[in-house]
This record gives C-alpha cells, sequence and structure tokens, in this order.
C-alpha cells in the first residue's frame, strides 16, 4: 500500500477546476483529471507531514478546520489515519 495525498487545483483567477496540470510532491507526480484532481503516491508519513507543513496546509486546517482522517495530536504535530 502506498499512501497518496489528493490535491485539487483551482485557478486562482476563475475558481475553475484546471484539466491536465501536473503536480509533484517528493519527486513522484501526476495530472489532474477532468475535474481538476490529481492523487499523488508518496513513501511514508513522515512525506506527508514535510509536504502539509511547507505547503502552509497544516496551518490552513488548524484555521478552517482539519480534514476527515486527520487531527492534531498536539500543538505542534498531527495525525492522519
Amino acid at each position: 500500500f502506498h499512501p497518496a495525498v489528493q490535491v485539487t487545483v483551482v485557478d486562482g483567477d476563475t475558481n475553475a477546476r484546471v484539466r491536465g496540470a501536473r503536480v509533484t510532491i517528493g519527486g513522484n507526480s501526476a495530472l489532474t483529471d477532468r475535474h481538476g484532481v490529481a492523487r499523488v503516491r508518496i513513501a511514508r508519513r513522515t512525506a506527508l507531514v514535510t509536504v502539509a507543513r511547507k505547503t502552509g496546509y497544516v496551518e490552513y486546517w488548524r484555521a478552517k478546520g482539519w480534514p476527515q482522517f486527520c487531527h492534531p495530536t498536539t500543538a505542534d504535530d498531527f495525525v492522519c489515519e
């Protein structure tokens, strides 16, 4: 089993989802589908943590709410199950 990160690419000006965009995370990449969604495989949990922190997702999740399978464990850490 290889976990994956699901990314939706949206045009910042029109808010339309973007088809055919290449999303690259940690050396792996995928193209967005007709719904603007790409599923990029990641190697392990540490890759997800690194990506979420570097891209600002952790701060966003803390402010707006956590994804369905993720939650904070401490003030500085989180887990996705």
